[in-house]
């Protein structure tokens, strides 16, 4: 995980923030717990970590994916499908660098492996 990567987004409607993580330049990925409510293509803010600008300046973000309502059923039960994705859509973004493309991978439910987390899981 790369620190400079991850973002606090922030809902103002919804009045709610939680955590993002920066896949490409303008692409974050995110919670769709994060994002309830938002409709395709509605605004929110999303600023990287470390940036101390108040929200009404961070920059914009569309809802992107997924691309239909969600059955909050479903995501109670099969929390793996809990994910979003924003695209930064405004004209003064500028990423703090460039990015290599992220590698996933899927761990063995019995394997432990060591890791640490970034992030806003109290907001």
């Amino acid at each position: 995980m790369e620190q400079e990567r991850v973002t606090e987004i922030w809902v103002n409607g919804l009045n709610r923030n939680g955590s993002g993580y920066l896949l490409a330049d303008r692409l974050v990925l995110t919670c769709w717990h994060v994002v309830e409510g938002v409709a395709r293509g509605d605004r929110v803010q999303v600023r990287p970590l470390g940036t101390h600008a108040p929200a009404a300046e961070w920059p914009a973000a569309s809802l992107c994916w997924p691309s239909a309502e969600v059955n909050r059923k479903v995501i109670d039960n099969e929390p793996w499908r809990d994910a979003a994705l924003l695209v930064i859509d405004d004209s003064d973004w500028r990423p703090a660098g460039s990015y290599a493309p992220v590698r996933f991978g899927r761990v063995p439910a019995q394997d432990r492996v060591a890791c640490s987390g970034f992030g806003f899981p109290d907001a």
